[in-house]
């Protein structure tokens, strides 16, 4: 009974030694310069007029979401305004568009986007 008793024991050890469980998830990283490069090569590939899946086929792959570009919405032109700060893993950049509807009516729109350079460098609208 005492055999039994040691062996459990030491097979609940051995469960809950450090190290042996599933490894922690990697801290993501930030490159600020990279991440504002890739939001000026996300606008700039939309303003001239390249479709929404574009930027995504350069490598490493340029992952883009806007709703305004999704929705054919062509951009005219935009700025780049000051103001951009670091959000966990990723750079919060204020921009101001300025866009053609469908019915070519100009808008001008003050945005911000969440870009992440790790795994892959990303362009995220978010309004």
């Amino acid at each position: 009974m005492n055999l039994l008793r040691a062996v459990l024991a030491a097979a609940l050890l051995s469960l809950c030694a450090p190290g042996c469980g599933p490894a922690a998830p990697k801290e993501r990283s930030l490159d600020e310069a990279a991440a504002r490069l890739a939001l000026a090569e996300a606008l700039d590939s939309w303003k001239a007029g390249r479709p929404h899946s574009d930027p995504s086929e350069e490598e490493p792959a340029l992952r883009v979401a806007d709703e305004d570009w999704l929705a054919g919405a062509r951009l005219l032109d935009y700025r780049i305004l000051s103001g951009d700060h670091v959000v966990g893993a990723t750079l919060a950049c204020p921009v101001a568009l300025v866009l053609a509807g469908p019915d070519g009516r100009r808008v001008e729109r003050q945005v911000t986007y969440a870009v992440a350079t790790d795994p892959a460098p990303s362009v995220i609208r978010q309004d």
